[in-house]
């Protein structure tokens, strides 16, 4: 039961820090100015990042070494902290090492891949296996006291 308690109480401490790193991202990600010309990234083969818009119905594209791409998925939640919404409308994945250039019809930043969600699914293992363990020792613990009263019966 102790050991399961902890590990609740471990998966509280990892969302609250997934919680805390992904508003540090999306501080990160208001804070940078709002960009109307071509932009150019240098990613290397395996690496992505993200394309915010000011507008969620804004048109991307992304030239690159592996050719030309769009966006044609729906954006994400609006991150706002304060100065305005910005949506997710594109991630650029790179296939290959090399330059790409990153178009929109509306004011847009570019954002690399973070990795604040990372703690998240281990918060929810440790949250999922502590109160598993923590309710089986806790019926262990009551049949364990059940037991022990019924052996020894009050006189009276």
């Amino acid at each position: 039961m102790i050991i399961g308690g902890l590990l609740v109480l471990l998966a509280i401490g990892s969302w609250a820090l997934a919680m805390g790193l992904m508003v540090k991202e999306a501080h990160d990600v208001e804070s940078l100015p709002l960009q109307t010309e071509s932009q150019t990234v240098q990613l290397e083969a395996g690496d992505s990042t993200r394309v915010f818009s000011e507008s969620e119905q804004a048109r991307c594209t992304v030239e690159g070494p592996g050719g030309r791409e769009t966006n044609n998925g729906y954006p994400t939640a609006p991150i706002d902290l304060g100065s305005g919404d910005l949506y997710r409308v594109m991630t650029v994945d790179a296939d290959e090492s090399g330059e790409y250039a990153v178009e929109c019809t509306a004011g847009f930043v570019l954002h690399a891949q973070g990795n604040a969600w990372v703690p998240l699914p281990i918060g929810c293992a440790l949250g999922c296996v502590g109160f598993v363990t923590f309710v089986i020792g806790l019926v262990l613990w009551l049949v364990r006291r059940s037991g022990e009263r019924r052996a020894h019966p009050l006189a009276g």
